[in-house]
């Protein structure tokens, strides 16, 4: 894709704990470099960065693919891949409150970094993932930027609080 697009860019596989070092290196030496990456992640609530936007991917772009990178004639971004929350088909009988808000809650990709930049590893000072979670909770009960009454089918709102963020 990069030969393709005219792109002028080399590349370096450096597994997962070789490119956060590189991208650390490069962000305090104030060098330009472009990286791979996912999203939602913590790490990108510290070291923000900016999608690349290359032509969406198409079934005509996809059969250009050839395994030699220089031979390929792929010209476009790779098809999207969307999460999907799975669960055990029993908790429906069991647990129907669990149930409706394991299908009722969505979360924006914005949401999740934002939520993500809550805890420690997203650059909160001794904020464990509990008490991120805890104080995420908090503010978006008062703040009623969640519909709680939309994800939760029988637990009383006000008991909400006590119930998740005890001690």
């Amino acid at each position: 894709m990069t030969t393709n697009l005219g792109l002028n860019f080399s590349y370096n596989y450096l597994g997962y704990s070789g490119l956060q070092e590189k991208i650390l290196e490069y962000r305090t030496t104030g060098k330009g470099y472009g990286h791979y990456w996912w999203s939602p992640d913590s790490f990108l609530s510290l070291n923000p960065a900016v999608k690349l936007f290359v032509p969406d991917f198409s079934t005509e772009c996809g059969s250009k693919y050839k395994e030699e990178p220089l031979e390929s004639g792929i010209d476009c971004g790779q098809s999207m891949t969307n999460l999907i929350k799975l669960m055990d088909s029993s908790v429906e009988e069991i647990e129907p409150d669990l149930y409706h808000l394991w299908n009722s809650f969505t979360f924006t990709t914005e949401e999740q970094l934002y939520l993500m930049g809550m805890e420690s590893r997203g650059g909160a000072v001794n904020e464990t993932t509990d008490m991120a979670a805890c104080t995420w909770l908090k503010k978006t009960y008062e703040d009623r930027t969640v519909e709680w009454d939309k994800w939760l089918k029988y637990v009383l709102l006000f008991n909400l609080e006590s119930l998740l963020c005890e001690g």
